[in-house]
């Protein structure tokens, strides 16, 4: 071991050994805990003494203690003895009676004539009490004689202290050394010692709080770490086998008192007390405080927490089995009736092999909803799967331990949770769940039931609930009212739901009901009238302010939506990045699919088509097609429109064959499916059923007073349809319907869909005018695909006009710059079909039909795709997952292949927009032709 901080004690030691050999007998008492470094202080001391000192040495150990003269038959037997001395030294082991004597002093004395004498006892607290007497004999006479005496000890009671102490106390020659533990500045020149490399201050600070300054913790941390193969403490080493073999001998070397005591703290792991441990242990309080004093000192506990995370399973390893559940149980019962937090006694709980009694289940359910609370759902789920192999007979605590299990593997396992759905519709139709419980239920029991089944379970909470405090029936009101925006033909089913909550009851209700009730309100509000500024307003502040948890995951969800329905796609992405990056680092997966299919919804609304691929697919990986319920049909939806803008036409036949859930259609989710099967019907030519899926979309809406909402822009899609089927007429009236549904302010993404499709239905000279409005729209609202179409048909138009002056020409530059000549997005760029669209083909050198794409690969339009919206070479490589040298090589053929010279030629995102309010004036305008 590295004798760091150890200086001044050497310095002393070596001082009273000079002064030994002048004649002038010494002894030094060191005192210090398990561990820090008393012995070698002693090695360090025998290494440079001489040929000309006798060494006597011995070390005592707990057992020693029962063992008559075992020391001084140590000390005896020593190698340096003479001759004469050693055999004077066997007679008085062989004749106790001349032992008892003085026998050992004398000969001592007469050692000390010849050569100067060292005498060491490591651990002289576990010495037998029949050498400690002859040791003190030894003490009084050593002032006279050339004799040093070096005794270690560790603190000890005042009532443990024996006669040698009385004896040392007030010697002049006697000299008390107490070590310390090492500072942090110790412990980093103890690990740059070891390791030969210096030590960074983070690390060497969390390895002094790991081990408390234990020379002895510390030195075992680094052995471990050499033992890995690792040369630097860049993080904290883990406890290996060397820090078990440490923390284990530390222990045993205190006693059964303290290694029961450490067990005690193992066990409570977190939650020990002094009352908590003399009630387990069944000890004095004044013991537990001792022996807590003591490990303390030794630097494995920090009050009564363990300092380093491995030793709870060293010190819990060497339990029996059987002893270890025993201490569990107890302890749980214990922490129960202290009033203990839910999730620790469960925690402890998990250690029983039978749960046998009633109260063991309900601890364990109840623990299941804390640790839920804490994310912990791997603790959760085990909780409540535990509770349920009790098999109580008490079906309310079956029904609570099946929704604590359902809320886990939601968090876990999103696909293992819909099978147990059923189950619990039941158990709130049968009264087995308590209000609070069966409230926590709907946000996921209804994206899997059909409207009529959510209507009749709303009926059965709202019984319930009747009778109870304010709270629960408030409750209900805001997952009714959720419903509703998921639901909508409930809306007008629901009696309770029909009248908005005054500002009293939201001010008076629990902030997650609250925050709930308001955001509901404001999405179905937004889904019926449009976007509305304190709308904005309130979904910002609940997102600001609320943090993710399984209580807020659906009020978070539908503020983003709000965004999302308020024309704020940045907004949107913004937030839904951070929740996306929350759910993530904490593991949860239903969290993570719901947030990202926001996140790609948001990259839709921007024209982003590589991110409404990469987050709807993600979402997918983190909740399987079943766990979605109806929800299944945004996810599927969004890939749908990906697919049909990047013509890949096959994948997304292949996607419309799945399956979905049969109540999809009496769903908002189900709009957004139409919407986009009737984008890839338009796309490939199927015409009739393009215009049939958009009026099924039309006729929902308009069925549950949806018109003016934005969430499938059905009239758009429907003009298209009918414009490719000769009805110029009919397209144009559709495109003026949705121009005037629209409100006042906001919808510019819309707005200009709607213009551009009108444009198509108008002369040539009308179409101008009307494609400027769209390109300043959809410029505003930061949609590139739809801006980039909207260009096309501008600049085609204008060539049809043979108006290749001024105007033609501040065209086509801020063209290029959205789609690079169409490089950058793998798109179907075609014009709207107007009647007097142009049947020849322009000149080669004004042909922007051809597809510069065709030369680029898909993995190559990607990078091209990112690049262009500004992305770092490391941004690319991270959303694309492949590596920064593989998008340098990919950026290097694109260029080629388009014969640009770099990004910069490369098409760019416009400036966000983000106006103060929804009415906001648009960028400056494109001049008129």
């Amino acid at each position: 071991m590295n004798l760091c901080e150890r200086d001044g004690e050497i310095r002393q030691i070596r001082g009273l050994l000079a002064e030994s050999r002048e004649g002038h007998g010494r002894v030094a008492l060191i005192s210090a805990a398990a561990g820090s470094g008393k012995t070698a202080l002693l090695r360090e001391l025998d290494a440079e003494l001489s040929d000309d000192v006798i060494s006597l040495g011995a070390s005592c150990v707990p057992p020693d203690r029962d063992v008559p003269y075992g020391m001084l038959t140590e000390l005896l037997e020593s190698p340096a003895l003479g001759a004469e001395d050693a055999r004077r030294a066997r007679k008085l082991l062989e004749n106790r009676t001349v032992l008892a004597g003085s026998g050992f002093s004398r000969l001592i004395r007469d050692m000390a004539e010849q050569k100067p004498v060292v005498i060491t006892v490591d651990g002289i607290h576990d010495a037998d009490p029949e050498s400690v007497v002859h040791l003190v004999r030894v003490v009084r006479r050593v002032p006279s004689d050339r004799v040093l005496v070096v005794l270690t000890e560790r603190p000890q009671p005042a009532e443990a202290y024996s006669a040698l102490h009385s004896e040392l106390l007030g010697r002049p020659h006697v000299s008390f050394i107490r070590l310390r533990p090492l500072s942090p500045r110790g412990v980093r020149e103890m690990v740059e010692a070891d390791t030969g490399a210096r030590a960074a201050d983070p690390p060497a600070a969390d390895l002094h709080a790991l081990t408390g300054g234990s020379p002895l913790l510390v030195q075992a941390l680094l052995q471990d770490l050499r033992a890995s193969g690792q040369t630097a403490v860049a993080d904290v080493p883990p406890g290996g086998p060397a820090f078990g073999h440490a923390l284990l001998g530390c222990l045993h070397s205190a006693g059964p008192t303290t290694l029961a005591v450490a067990r005690g703290i193992a066990l409570l792991d977190g939650a020990a007390t002094h009352a908590l441990l003399r009630r387990l242990l069944d000890l004095p309080l004044e013991a537990v405080a001792r022996a807590v004093a003591e490990l303390d000192a030794v630097g494995l506990v920090h009050g009564c927490r363990l300092r380093h995370p491995a030793a709870v399973r060293v010190i819990l390893g060497e339990m029996a089995q059987e002893d270890r559940t025993a201490w569990h149980r107890r302890a749980a019962r214990l922490l129960l009736d202290s009033g203990a937090a839910a999730a620790g006694v469960a925690r402890q709980l998990l250690h029983v092999e039978r749960v046998a009694e009633t109260w063991m289940a309900q601890a364990l359910v109840d623990g299941a909803g804390e640790l839920l609370d804490e994310d912990d759902g791997e603790q959760a789920r085990a909780c409540a799967l535990l509770a349920l192999r009790a098999g109580i007979g008490d079906l309310r605590l079956q029904a609570e331990a099946v929704a604590a299990l359902a809320r886990a593997e939601l968090l876990l396992c999103p696909a293992a949770a819909p099978r147990l759905y059923p189950y619990l519709s039941a158990a709130i139709r049968h009264g087995h769940l308590s209000p609070r419980l069966a409230l926590e239920l709907p946000g996921i029991l209804w994206w899997h039931g059909r409207a009529g089944q959510n209507q009749r379970l709303y009926g059965h909470l709202a019984r319930l609930v009747d009778g109870a405090n304010p709270g629960p029936a408030m409750e209900l009101r805001a997952c009714g009212t959720m419903l509703t925006t998921v639901f909508p033909q409930l809306a007008e089913r629901i009696p309770d739901l029909r009248d908005q909550s005054s500002d009293l009851e939201l001010a008076s209700a629990a902030f997650t009901t609250a925050t709930r009730m308001k955001v509901s309100m404001h999405l179905r509000t937004v889904q019926t009238q449009g976007p509305r500024a304190d709308a904005v307003r309130s979904a910002e502040h609940v997102l600001g302010a609320t943090r993710l948890t399984h209580r807020t995951v659906e009020p978070l969800a539908m503020a983003v939506a709000t965004l999302l329905g308020c024309d704020r796609p940045r907004s949107a992405r913004k937030w839904a990045d951070r929740l996306l990056t929350d759910a993530t680092d904490r593991g949860a997966a239903h969290w993570e699919g719901l947030m990202a299919a926001l996140r790609s919804q948001a990259a839709l609304y921007e024209g982003d088509l590589v991110g409404v691929e990469h987050y709807a697919r993600r979402a997918l990986r983190r909740m399987p097609p079943q766990a979605w319920g109806v929800g299944l049909g945004t996810v599927y939806a969004l890939l749908l429109r990906a697919f049909t803008e990047t013509r890949r036409h096959g994948e997304a036949a292949e996607l419309l064959s799945r399956p979905v859930p049969e109540m999809l259609f009496e769903s908002t989710p189900g709009l957004l499916y139409l919407h986009a099967k009737g984008c890839h019907h338009l796309a490939t030519h199927q015409y009739e059923a393009a215009l049939a899926d958009f009026h099924a979309c039309g006729e929902l809406m308009a069925k549950w007073g949806m018109s003016r909402s934005t969430i499938g822009p059905w009239r758009c899609g429907a003009a298209q349809a009918l414009l490719e089927l000769g009805e110029p007429d009919a397209a144009g009236r559709l495109a003026e319907e949705q121009l005037s549904a629209l409100a006042s302010g906001g919808h510019s993404r819309v707005r200009g869909m709607a213009l551009r499709v009108l444009a198509a239905t108008r002369a040539p000279e009308q179409r101008s005018e009307l494609l400027v409005q769209a390109v300043n729209q959809l410029r505003y609202s930061g949609d590139r695909v739809e801006l980039a179409k909207a260009l096309t048909d501008l600049e085609d138009t204008q060539r049809l006009l043979g108006e290749s002056g001024p105007a033609g020409r501040a065209v086509r530059p801020s063209l290029h710059a959205v789609i690079g000549g169409r490089a950058a997005l793998p798109v179907q760029l075609t014009a709207v079909s107007a009647p007097d669209a142009p049947s020849a083909h322009p000149e080669p050198a004004e042909d922007t039909s051809a597809d510069p794409l065709k030369h680029l690969t898909d993995a190559e339009r990607r990078v091209c795709d990112l690049a262009a919206r500004g992305r770092s070479n490391r941004e690319i490589a991270g959303e694309l997952f492949i590596t920064v040298s593989t998008v340098e090589q990919h950026l290097t053929r694109i260029y080629r292949k388009l014969n640009v010279k770099g990004r910069q030629d490369l098409p760019v995102e416009q400036a966000e927009a983000h106006p103060d309010t929804l009415h906001a004036t648009p960028p400056t305008r494109l001049r008129k032709v």
